[in-house]
């Protein structure tokens, strides 16, 4: 069996967008600005070149405009969330 995650405790307000609409790569540039922001994060280019790089691979795209963009990346330290 696996671990679980409770991806709401990495959750915080400040990582929440409220977006009408847009196109995938201006999200994903966003999103990636404002995980950047965070401590955890010790290389804010690298990660989000990782996040570009996962989703060149296969989009997270789940449907009804819902997507779930990961990766994995050395200089973050531990989970960082944000939520559009």
């Amino acid at each position: 069996m696996t671990d679980s995650i409770e991806v709401c405790s990495y959750l915080s307000p400040k990582r929440v967008l409220s977006l009408e609409a847009g196109k995938k790569q201006e999200v994903l540039d966003l999103l990636a600005e404002l995980i950047a922001e965070d401590p955890l994060v010790n290389d804010p280019i690298e990660m989000k070149k990782a996040i570009i790089a996962r989703e060149k691979v296969m989009s997270t795209g789940i449907g009804n405009y819902v997507a779930i963009p990961h990766a994995r990346c050395a200089g973050v330290e531990d989970f960082v969330v944000a939520f559009a």
